[in-house]
């Protein structure tokens, strides 16, 4: 079974819902995409493409390793490559000791209709987070 490098920037994330599908994959790290992108988010997040050169369009991600099966229930998930599409950029990782950035699959928009260039953008999803339930004190 072959490995493959997967950047995500929505609710595959940790503390997101989607993220159950990629759960016990191996946590590369944080980076960022070295491309620029449209990212606008109306309950989950979407990725367009863009030719502005502005860094304040790069995307922030989390990196996994993943499985043939964990990146085939994301492409599921995704509906590659129909509504969203799969393919290969560069991330430059957070934690890295030099700028070489790594190759990872990403999914980006395939509809660029709905694209639109005026802002706001997102540059780091925080969208709905699973709350996790604490016993209140006293209880």
């Amino acid at each position: 079974m072959s490995q493959h490098t997967l950047a995500v920037y929505g609710t595959l994330k940790r503390a997101y819902g989607n993220h159950r599908l990629i759960r016990d994959s191996h946590f590369l790290g944080e980076g960022f995409t070295v491309r620029n992108f449209i990212m606008k988010g109306d309950g989950f997040p979407k990725l367009y493409d863009t030719e502005q050169d502005d860094q304040e369009r790069q995307v922030l991600v989390e990196v996994y390793s993943v499985s043939d099966e964990e990146l085939a229930c994301c492409d599921m998930l995704e509906g590659h490559p129909n509504w969203y599409r799969r393919r290969q950029e560069p991330i430059v990782m957070l934690d890295s000791w030099d700028d070489d950035p790594i190759m990872a699959w990403i999914y980006i928009m395939h509809d660029g209709s709905q694209r639109n260039e005026d802002g706001p953008f997102l540059k780091d999803y925080r969208g709905y987070r699973l709350q996790v339930w604490e016993r209140p004190n006293g209880y």
